[in-house]
C-alpha cells in the first residue's frame, strides 16, 4: 500500500502544475480576450448603426436567443433587419 504522505504529496505538485499552467495560460491569452470583447462591441455598435430601427435591447435578446449569432458575427450580418413606419 502506497505511503499517503507520498499521496498527498504528488497531490500537492498536481495542482502546483495545474495552477502554474493556468496562470500562465492567463497571461499568454489575456490580449487576446480583450482583442475579441473590444471586437464584439465594435460589431454590435456596427450593427445597431447600419439598423437604426433595432435598439440595443433587441440585438441583445436576439444574440441570447440565438447563442450561435454571438460567436458568428456573420450570421448576424446576414439577417435583413426592415424599418416598419
Amino acid at each position: 500500500m502506497a505511503d499517503k504522505g507520498s499521496f498527498l504529496t504528488s497531490l500537492r505538485y498536481i495542482f502546483l502544475y495545474l495552477s502554474v499552467g493556468a496562470a500562465v495560460f492567463h497571461l499568454l491569452e489575456e490580449p487576446n480576450w480583450r482583442n475579441a470583447v473590444q471586437k464584439y462591441n465594435q460589431e454590435k455598435e456596427k450593427i445597431l448603426q447600419t439598423h437604426p430601427c433595432l435598439s440595443k435591447e433587441q440585438l441583445d435578446t436576439i444574440i441570447e436567443s440565438e447563442p450561435e449569432l454571438s460567436v458568428l458575427w456573420m450570421s448576424v450580418k446576414l439577417l435583413k433587419f426592415s424599418c416598419e413606419p
